[in-house]
């Protein structure tokens, strides 16, 4: 799975991360759905924790949101929803 390094990568680089790796989440036949699931939340809050860090200008990273929201699409394809208690500034 990506982690954080990845989405710090040079912006040409993002626009492939995290939707390459969201599609080979759901595309592999040998995780279960809960499998996916946890995957997913775990990017959509390594991608929210990036955002605060972007927002206090801690980061390089200045769009992580289209990314979040494609972690966030797939979740709800799977019927699930993003773990909302992750990143928080306050």
């Amino acid at each position: 799975m990506a982690s954080i390094g990845t989405v710090l990568a040079p912006k040409s680089a993002m626009n492939t991360f995290p939707a390459d790796v969201v599609q080979k989440i759901l595309a592999d036949t040998k995780r279960t759905r809960h499998e996916k699931v946890e995957q997913l939340r775990q990017l959509d809050y390594e991608l929210r924790e990036t955002l605060v860090a972007a927002e206090e200008g801690m980061t390089r990273t200045t769009e992580p949101a289209p990314n979040l929201e494609v972690v966030q699409r797939a979740l709800r394809s799977l019927g699930a929803a993003a773990d909302v208690g992750g990143a928080s500034k306050h």
